[in-house]
């Protein structure tokens, strides 16, 4: 076990009867998922949130990365919205759009960001860089609850999806470099490893296992 976690319930997927039971209670038909994927606590949860927001008889069965672009999408709708109410406009639907792309370009960003040294987290002053606070960016952001505060910055409300939307701006090539060589000291160097009977504790790892989520 990493000793470095605090102490969590690891939750998998529900079993078929606890995955009936939640659809039936958030309102999703039996079969309006793809197989395989509708037994995703998380997918589920997110799955009703976006059906509210559509119109009824909506076809498909979405997998869960369907679901967690379009939960993402209507987040970035939700935070537009937001913004342009606090700048005291009225939301129209071209302009609410054109604002929402924006949004979800900022989110990217700091998805991004999250990649670096901050291991899932963006400090506050980046925080505030990608959102400011001066344009209601931050607050709508907040608000909606796609990133919460955690720490001594922020951090994605779900961290799955938030892993998600960081696998899609992973550097592959140096989080293999990380997470492999570990022991590397720079191009043309001598890679030094440890002996076996090195005592002490192990070396932590430049990139954790609770954030090999990204990499995978």
């Amino acid at each position: 076990p990493a000793r470095a976690l605090p102490s969590a319930l690891r939750l998998a997927d529900l079993t078929p009867d606890q995955a009936d039971r939640a659809k039936e209670r958030l309102g999703i038909p039996p079969h309006a998922l793809a197989p395989g994927h509708d037994r995703h606590p998380l997918t589920l949860r997110l799955l009703a949130e976006v059906r509210e927001a559509l119109p009824p008889g909506v076809p498909g069965r979405p997998d869960t990365e369907d679901v967690f672009g379009a939960h993402l999408d209507l987040m970035c709708v939700r935070i537009a919205v937001r913004i342009t109410a606090a700048a005291g406009e009225q939301p129209r639907g071209t302009a609410v759009r054109r604002l929402a792309a924006r949004v979800a370009g900022q989110v990217h960003e700091a998805a991004r960001r999250c990649l670096g040294p901050g291991q899932g987290e963006l400090d506050r002053a980046a925080f505030e860089e990608v959102f400011p606070w001066r344009t209601g960016w931050a607050s709508a952001v907040l608000t909606e609850g796609l990133l919460v505060p955690a720490g001594a910055g922020y951090r994605f409300a779900h961290e799955e999806l938030g892993d998600w939307v960081q696998g899609a701006h992973l550097d592959l090539d140096a989080a293999l470099r990380s997470l492999v060589h570990r022991w590397h000291r720079g191009s043309g160097a001598v890679v030094r490893l440890p002996s076996a009977g090195t005592e002490g504790e192990p070396r932590s790892l430049p990139v954790p296992r609770h954030r090999i989520g990204p990499v995978i």
